[in-house]
């Protein structure tokens, strides 16, 4: 009788002790687990799988050095350091992928920009063209030349009388056309060059040449064009077009050019010096 209630005292205080030890042994570090947790749900969420495999692997990796410390040595500051850590690595694993998505994200706005600009400018360019090519079906009869000045129209010494610089009322329909087509276009200024042959002393040709410039810009503003548009100048016989050891070749160089400058072009830049 007494040897059974010894067996069973015996048996009553091992089960005791073995629940304390299994107790003890399974008792979770909280730390530890919300470190757990964490990085669990960072492994279920894609953004961070996807965008920031590195920083989840380093979380991975300091939760795994937790894990083990707390098995080997129950270390329980040491652990819970290493379980801030591991949680600070979820964060930085959280920041990179939202920073990742937002950098893709740019990106794609970014590209989507510069297409919208490339198509816009393409579609300038086409508009451009087209309106050149209007203006220069305008002036066609004026036998316009596109340049890199812009489109230049060339009228000879008809609108002039030998050494004069008043326009010739029967020769005016070439300028009326000029002002038609400069009425369309609004946007392009004009630079009016007078230009002579070699008869006669240099400052002779620089003034004829200088007022039969203005006698074509005073037509030009008599008839409702923008003074702010027209800039005259008078090169004399600095400028040839032909040479001057010929009559034809002199009739040549007695002009007046009109420069139709491109869209938002300014006289100063084609100013001859």
């Amino acid at each position: 009788m007494k040897s059974n209630l010894f067996i069973q005292g015996t048996i009553t205080i091992l089960f005791v002790n073995m629940t304390l030890l299994s107790g003890c042994a399974t008792e979770p570090l909280p730390a530890l687990e919300e470190a757990r947790q964490e990085v669990t749900q960072a492994r279920n969420d894609p953004n961070v799988a996807e965008n920031a495999p590195v920083a989840l692997y380093d979380a991975e990796q300091s939760l795994k050095e937790a894990d083990q410390l707390w098995e080997a040595q129950k270390d329980e500051d040491e652990v819970e350091h290493l379980a801030y850590l591991t949680k600070g690595k979820v964060a930085i694993a959280k920041y990179t992928a939202q920073r990742k998505v937002a950098d893709d994200q740019l990106k794609v706005l970014e590209n989507t920009r510069k297409k919208l600009i490339l198509e816009t400018r393409k579609n300038e360019v086409k508009e451009a063209r087209k309106e050149v090519q209007s203006l220069e079906e305008q002036l066609k009869d004026l036998k316009a030349k596109k340049t890199d000045r812009g489109l230049v129209v060339t009228i000879g010494d008809v609108l002039f009388d030998t050494g004069k610089a008043d326009l010739k009322s029967g020769a005016l329909q070439n300028l009326y056309r000029l002002v038609t087509a400069l009425k369309a276009y609004e946007t392009r200024n004009v630079l009016i060059e007078g230009h002579t042959d070699n008869v006669g002393s240099e400052e002779y040709n620089i003034n004829l040449s200088r007022q039969r410039a203005q006698a074509v810009a005073n037509f030009l503003l008599s008839n409702g064009i923008e003074a702010s548009r027209v800039i005259t100048q008078g090169y004399g016989e600095a400028y040839p077009a032909s040479s001057n050891n010929t009559a034809i070749g002199r009739q040549q160089n007695r002009r007046v050019e009109i420069i139709i400058l491109d869209e938002g072009e300014s006289h100063e830049k084609y100013l001859r010096h």
